[in-house]
This record gives C-alpha cells, sequence and structure tokens, in this order.
C-alpha cells in the first residue's frame, strides 16, 4: 500500500475518533509549549524583573490552570443546575 494512501485512511479513521483525536492535540500542544518554561529566566532577564518576577512568572501557568479549572466547574454547574 502506498505510504500516501495509508496516510488518508489514518487521517480519516482519526477525524472519525473524537477522543483520540482530542488525546492526541492535547498532547501536540503540550509538548510543543512544555519547553517554555525553561526559557523563563530569559524573559526575566529581558523584562529586567529579576528573582520576584521570575517567580511570578513561574507560578503563572499554575494560576492559569486554576482560574480555568474553576471557570470551567461553573460553567458545567451552571449548565447541569
Amino acid at each position: 500500500m502506498p505510504i500516501g494512501e495509508s496516510l488518508r485512511i489514518g487521517i480519516k479513521f482519526l477525524l472519525g475518533q473524537r477522543v483520540l483525536l482530542a488525546a492526541m492535540t492535547l498532547d501536540l500542544f503540550s509538548v510543543l509549549f512544555g519547553g517554555a518554561v525553561a526559557l523563563l529566566p530569559i524573559f526575566a532577564h529581558l523584562l529586567g524583573a529579576g528573582p520576584q518576577g521570575l517567580g511570578v512568572l513561574r507560578a503563572a501557568p499554575a494560576a492559569g490552570s486554576l482560574l480555568c479549572g474553576a471557570t470551567i466547574r461553573m460553567r458545567i454547574a451552571r449548565q447541569s443546575g
């Protein structure tokens, strides 16, 4: 079977499996943006933020996760209530 046909069949299958597509997309973005944390000291230096600013930058992803989690939870509660 030619590679083009194999790719076409695989993509067609993937588009039909919503959960698998969502999991693979999430993994793709976590791998792409996960390395950004290693660059935070450089950004802190460029911004002139110092050690406290670096701490704020390192805490920002966790704060964003908490905020998104709370927002999603409230939306789910509003829909089911």
